[in-house]
């Protein structure tokens, strides 16, 4: 059954030691979609930060050790992380593609039937150019 939630996502690029130096910080609040199917749990929703009027379908699909990010519309990604190991991925944007490689240091989950949580922190690097250490938080919370 497809639960309606609230999700709060929260992605931090740049360097995240002690003292954070040109940090680019993201941070939105949908309404989407958590559930299960097939032993696998998903979160989708629409992700219209970057362009109100051409939004980006998400679809977040977490397995047993990974999790599987795939966005598309006016951009179209797939990234897939998964503790120590590397993935590549090419981001397609109107503008052009880019290579994204992401090396997986921690990721952390905690999932019920009505909340999910996960926090990933990655290294990140663009075209062959390292981009430093990353974060991603994703919160939901069921409506009522």
């Amino acid at each position: 059954m497809k639960n309606k939630v609230n999700i709060a996502i929260r992605s931090i690029q740049g360097s995240l030691g002690e003292a954070p130096v040109d940090n680019q910080v993201v941070e939105m609040t949908v309404v989407g979609d958590l559930y299960e199917k097939h032993g696998h749990v998903y979160v989708v929703y629409d992700d219209n930060i970057l362009d109100p009027e051409h939004p980006v379908k998400t679809t977040i699909k977490l397995y047993d050790h990974k999790i599987d990010i795939k966005r598309y519309g006016g951009i179209n990604h797939h990234l897939t992380f998964e503790a120590d190991k590397t993935h590549h991925s090419h981001y397609e944007t109107p503008f052009g593609i880019l290579d994204i490689t992401v090396v997986t240091k921690t990721m952390l989950v905690d999932y019920n039937e009505d909340f999910l949580d996960i926090n990933i922190k990655y290294e990140l690097a663009v075209n062959d150019t390292s981009t430093g250490d990353a974060f991603f938080e994703l919160r939901t919370s069921k409506i009522s």
